[in-house]
């Protein structure tokens, strides 16, 4: 057999497997890229959205509560706290002594998402913060 003949044909059998193997990746391709492109359906009725503030007028609405608050208020604002157990009255009275804020470890996790939806609405002082 003429070996110019041979590679000649898996020359053209390489071609063809990578033409065909091409086109499939298109068709799927352009078939996710149609999925994808369709209209977006509304988010379900408990996911929260998150939408930009108005950079100044934020940043006036901050300074203006800074400016009311005492040194130590101020200091203590910028304190992250943390206690153990997933009481929301005890959490609440934590929180209420004027800390910044309070980071949700392992041991505050309770065992309901209704129930961790209260815990971090108990730790919410002030509903306005943050605006």
């Amino acid at each position: 057999m003429n070996p110019a003949r041979s590679f000649g044909r898996r020359m053209r059998r390489g071609l063809g497997a990578a033409t065909a193997l091409t086109a499939l990746i298109t068709a799927v391709g352009a078939g996710a890229a149609a999925s994808s492109s369709a209209a977006p359906s509304s988010p379900p009725a408990d996911v929260v959205t998150v939408q930009a503030a108005d950079g100044d007028g934020l940043r006036d609405h901050a300074a203006a509560l800074v400016a009311e608050m005492s040194t130590a208020e101020q200091a203590s604002s910028i304190v992250m706290g943390h206690i153990g157990g997933s009481d929301p009255a005890a959490l609440r009275a934590y929180m209420q002594s004027g800390l910044g804020g309070f980071i949700l470890m392992g041991g505050n996790i309770p065992e309901s998402e209704s129930e961790l939806r209260a815990l971090t609405a108990a730790l919410t002082i002030d509903p306005a913060l943050p605006r």
